[in-house]
């Protein structure tokens, strides 16, 4: 069948690693026996198998995952990086530390997306106030540029290498890794930050991971807003001709948001509150707004950077948030117990202050008789209190006056 589309040469023909032998080799034996040469294919590309949690897929060892099966757990892109990081002509293991690595690459290039494109609108908004904005590169953007030149050469070399993915995908992690040195030197007010390098890098990077089969944003800053799951798959899904809802349904939630922000400041300014209430009050817009997709970072110069998050980093963010929320609460819980264990201690210490010495030992159930001070002499039995039992008494005695003195003297 091969032969009748391509002829009596082929210059690649694929397979699993298991059809090396006998089927290719078979293949090789007929198909250049009918056709009198020494060379039917120029190259073979053998794929590895896909291993579950270490084990071979099958249906006899029951962990074979359909595609749909594994859109429920986890979104295309994070299946497609999947694939990308590991080497395809060795087993891949469809395990949790490689989802767990594919989960916090798709964060970091996520995370480096957002903060470049809500770096572009702020560069728009200061020319949009006449602000005067210098293009002229630094030493800075000279080096990042420069870190961009040696990414490319890294990539390229990556993918002569049998097609090495997972190493180009690494490069451009070294890229991102930069770029946010980059910005971070820029935040600081030493450098102005240059958005034409960011542009060039996050091009660059999406253009590359376009190549692996990535869906990315026209604009090259960005994924691609679309999103494939299990229904798109068996046509059940809604389609692209599906309403999105009014104008009004899409802006009310942000004019609520701030509506209840702006209640809440002026509320605050006429009861004249402290301005830890205030800071509340921001925070609480903070949250809000994260839940509608907008993100807001405090830079050094007390201004906001604004994100604008697809669903993906949406969902990140707000697990990271939770997860940060989770660790504050377990730790004032933790704090609260401590407090409750110490407070609960300092009241038996009080209250074993307040005991007069002389009076500790007075238990008619153990002793019958005490000297001038209250310590027993005679135990219940009639029979006189050994000299080891006396200091040992005489010890607690001691110990208890010295109590009840501090408890005297702080009345």
């Amino acid at each position: 069948m091969a032969s009748d589309v391509g002829g009596s040469q082929l210059d690649i023909h694929s397979g699993g690693v298991d059809l090396c032998f006998p089927h290719h080799d078979n293949e090789l034996a007929q198909s250049e026996a009918y056709f009198d040469n020494d060379q039917w294919v120029n190259y073979f590309m053998h794929n590895g198998h896909l291993h579950i949690q270490g084990q071979k897929m099958s249906k006899s060892l029951k962990n074979f995952i359909t595609i749909q099966d594994a859109l429920k757990d986890y979104s295309a892109r994070q299946l497609r990086l999947v694939f990308a990081v590991s080497s395809w002509d060795k087993p891949l293991d469809f395990k949790d530390s490689l989802i767990s690595e594919v989960k916090s690459i798709e964060s970091t290039f996520n995370k480096f997306f957002s903060v470049v494109r809500a770096l572009i609108n702020d560069y728009k908004h200061k020319l949009e106030k006449g602000d005067h904005v210098s293009k002229k590169f630094t030493e800075a953007e000279k080096n990042l540029y420069s870190e961009l030149e040696k990414t490319q050469l890294a990539v390229d070399s990556a993918f002569r290498d049998n097609l090495s993915s997972g190493q180009a995908i690494r490069a451009l992690l070294d890229l991102v890794s930069n770029a946010n040195s980059y910005i971070q030197a820029t935040a600081s007010g030493k450098v102005d930050l240059k958005v034409e390098i960011l542009i060039l890098v996050t091009n660059y990077i999406l253009k590359i991971l376009g190549i692996l089969g990535l869906e990315t944003r026209p604009d090259g800053l960005g994924w691609a807003d679309s999103k494939v799951d299990a229904k798109d798959l068996t046509g059940a899904g809604t389609g692209a001709g599906a309403s999105s809802g009014s104008n009004e349904d899409t802006i009310l939630p942000y004019v609520k948001a701030l509506a209840q922000f702006r209640d809440t400041v002026r509320g605050l300014a006429i009861e004249k509150a402290d301005n830890n209430k205030f800071l509340i009050a921001t925070d609480t817009i903070r949250s809000q707004l994260l839940q509608l997709g907008v993100s807001l970072d405090d830079r050094p110069d007390g201004t906001s950077l604004v994100k604008l998050l697809d669903e993906t980093e949406k969902k990140q963010l707000l697990e990271q948030q939770e997860l940060k929320n989770k660790a504050l609460a377990e730790k004032a819980a933790k704090k609260k117990e401590q407090e409750a264990l110490k407070a609960k201690k300092e009241a038996e210490k009080l209250a074993k202050m307040k005991i007069d010495p002389k009076e500790m030992f007075k238990d008619p159930s153990l002793y019958k008789e005490y000297d001038e001070n209250g310590i027993p002499t005679i135990d219940i039995n009639g029979e006189e209190l050994s000299k080891s039992a006396k200091k040992k008494l005489l010890k607690q005695y001691q110990q208890q006056e010295k109590l009840y003195n501090e408890y005297l003297k702080s009345k």
